[in-house]
């Protein structure tokens, strides 16, 4: 008797190696018509660039480690002394300087910078 296969055949393959915003139609739309025209190619390319970011394998994986290890709030250390102290996995590190890298943090410094930022923190999550 043949041992039964271990082979999933009715799941989609992984969602890997895409451009997160270039796939949202409605989102380029949007920072399309909210942007003035001399800004809308530097913020396309930001967006693309954090966009493909955002599909790579490697930012999916540290999604997922993130989603398993949340961070953890220790309000005490070990002698009882008050510290409120909160302890981030490396995934969530690695994902939050993605967004600080991708100038998700400036938009009060920049032109457009508001509308860069909501588009990018859609693409980001």
């Amino acid at each position: 008797m043949e041992a039964p296969s271990r082979t999933a055949v009715d799941q989609a393959p992984p969602l890997v190696g895409y451009d997160v915003f270039a796939c949202d139609r409605a989102l380029a739309e949007a920072v399309d018509r909210h942007l003035p025209a001399e800004l809308l190619d530097g913020a396309r390319e930001e967006l693309r660039a954090l966009g493909r970011a955002a599909g790579s394998e490697r930012v999916r994986e540290w999604g997922e480690r993130a989603n398993s290890f949340p961070p953890r709030l220790r309000t005490h250390d070990r002698h009882g002394r008050l510290i409120d102290e909160v302890d981030f996995p490396p995934a969530w590190r690695r994902l939050l300087g993605e967004a600080v890298a991708a100038g998700l943090t400036d938009a009060w410094d920049r032109p457009g910078g508001h509308v860069r930022r909501a588009a990018g923190f859609l693409v980001a999550t």
